[in-house]
This record gives C-alpha cells, structure tokens and sequence, in this order.
C-alpha cells in the first residue's frame, strides 16, 4: 500500500479549548502522520498555559514550537507551514476538533484521486462544550473548481479552515495562506487558488471536522473598519482568481456567469460580515461606518436595507 504521510498544524493563542483539539488530533487511526503546536500567545501566562498544555500530551507525535512576539494570524499559519515535510496538511484551529477516522478516510480518497491537491470533510457544528449544534452541507465527492467557487460565491455554502486537507508541496507552492491583515478571508482564497491550481475539490460526505462556535472565532474580533478594509481587498483577489477559471462546457460558462453576477451580493453579504456581530452596539457601529463610507465601498442598496433592518 502506498505510504502517505499527514501533518496536523495547530497554531494557538488561546489555551482554552487547546486540550480538545490536541486530543482528538493524537486519537487518529492512522498511523503516519505528526502533531505540530505553535505557540503564538500574546503574553506569558498564556504562552506557559499552552506549553504545559502540550506537554501533558506524553507522545512523540508532538512538535512543539513557540514564537518569541505574537505573530499576525496568517504570518503564524505560514511559519508553521514551514515546519512542515509530511504529504499533506491540515491545519486545525485550537477550538476545533476532528473525527477520529478523518485522516483515513483522506486517505482513501487520495489514493482514490491521486491527482488531486485539495480535499475536504463536511463539518459539524458544535458549541462550546461540545454539544451538536448542526451538520454543514455536504459536497459532492468530485467537484470542478468553477463548481466549488460557486457554492461559496452564490450560494455561500460555509467552509472552516478545519475541514481542509492539502498537498503541502502545493501549498507552499503558492506562497502559503493568502496573506491579510486580520486573517478574515485568507483561508478561503487560499482553498479558491488551490482548487484553480487541482481543477477538482475532494470531499467526503461524513462529518468529521468539528467546528466549534464560541467567542473565540477569530472572524468576529477584528475592528468594523479594518473588516471592511479586508473585504474590499478579499473582493480584488477573488476576482482575479475568477478570471483564471477556464470553463470546459457550457455548464460551466453558466456557472462562470453566475459567479461573475453575484459578486456584488457576495461581496457585501452580510452573514460573513458584519450581522455575525453578535453584540447590537457593535452592529450599529458596523450600520454608521458601513453607510458613512458607502461610496468607497459601494454598497448596494438592498444590502443597506437589509443591515438598517436587521
């Protein structure tokens, strides 16, 4: 049987949830494969809590590796890529947690499609301690990169940094995650560029990534104004990723103009944004400075009706 060697990555600010997700990285039923933690605290009381942490995990699965100064979200994501030498690459956020027969069933699938760089689990959600809040939509085992695209820009299917599995070689690639200022976007870009770069998405239909709702979503805590910068830039990037796709048939020429037409909705939608906000100061914060800078980010006018509605 081909030899097929995976890198769980798991880059940390915060201890709380660390335990959970070291865990169920260390309980998989595969056998070649290694746990890399990087420590990325802001200061030391939490650095110390992440290092003992890590160190009660007695396995020689574990590389543990800590940043001198906190780095930004993605600059931390591509130093622990760099750390990498496995095959492929998941990269788990410390308050998410995956199946125990996730890394087999990748498996399976790659040797199923030995050509393809990208692949994916569907997600469960889960809240803070735990308990099952919902199951993701499912994908179709083989997905064209024009179809992948377009369930997140026309549909806005969700997608979780923790459900993705990649050939490290590719990832590196490219430069690593997409480089922006809080984080807000990167992955999703990265995967968009990778599924360009494979033609296909890989996927199993069996919840086996757990994606934790909590506080602690890093989406939800950046400044309204800095968001909205990142979604203008999130907004170019995409649109010279779009202009690479090269339809095969008609099917995806419509598709290729579906994405092309929803793109001002995409853009400005607001469950990615701003109505994820959960407090309502925070909210109406986010209406007055959406709607003071209206014309440098040119909101459409329905998307206006719906923020000053909700």
């Amino acid at each position: 049987m081909e030899k097929i060697s995976f890198t769980i990555g798991i880059p940390t600010v915060n201890p709380k949830f660390l335990r959970f997700a070291i865990e169920s990285a260390l309980n998989q039923n595969y056998v070649d494969y290694d746990v890399i933690v990087l420590n990325n605290a802001s200061d030391t009381t939490l650095k110390k809590k992440i290092k003992l942490i890590t160190e009660s995990f007695k396995s020689g699965k574990i590389k543990y590796f800590e940043n001198a100064d906190q780095l930004p979200m993605v600059s931390n994501w591509n130093k622990l890529l760099n750390y990498v030498n496995n095959d492929f690459f998941l990269l788990l956020c410390d308050d998410d947690t995956i199946e125990e027969n996730l890394l087999v069933e990748i498996f399976k699938l790659i040797l199923k499609y030995p050509d393809a760089l990208i692949f994916k689990s569907r997600l469960k959600i889960i809240g803070k301690d735990g308990e099952r809040i919902g199951i993701g939509k499912s994908s179709p085992e083989v997905e064209t990169d024009i179809d992948f695209i377009w369930h997140r820009v026309v549909t806005n299917r969700d997608t979780n940094v923790s459900e993705f599995l990649v050939k490290t070689e590719a990832l590196k690639s490219i430069g690593g995650f997409t480089d922006m200022y809080a984080g807000w976007g990167s992955d999703i870009l990265t995967w968009f560029k990778l599924s360009v770069l494979s033609h296909y998405v890989i996927s199993t239909s069996m919840p086996l990534a757990n994606h934790r709702v909590s506080e602690m979503n890093a989406g939800l805590n950046s400044s309204v104004n800095l968001r909205l910068k990142e979604l203008k830039i999130y907004t170019e990037r995409l649109k010279i990723i779009i202009s690479k796709l090269k339809p095969v048939d008609e099917y995806q020429k419509i598709l290729l103009e579906d994405i092309i037409n929803n793109m001002p909705k995409h853009s400005f939608d607001n469950k990615m944004v701003l109505l994820r906000l959960k407090s309502k100061a925070l909210r109406m914060l986010s209406i007055v400075v959406l709607l003071m800078r209206e014309k440098e980010y040119k909101v459409p006018l329905k998307i206006k009706l719906k923020l000053i509605i909700c």
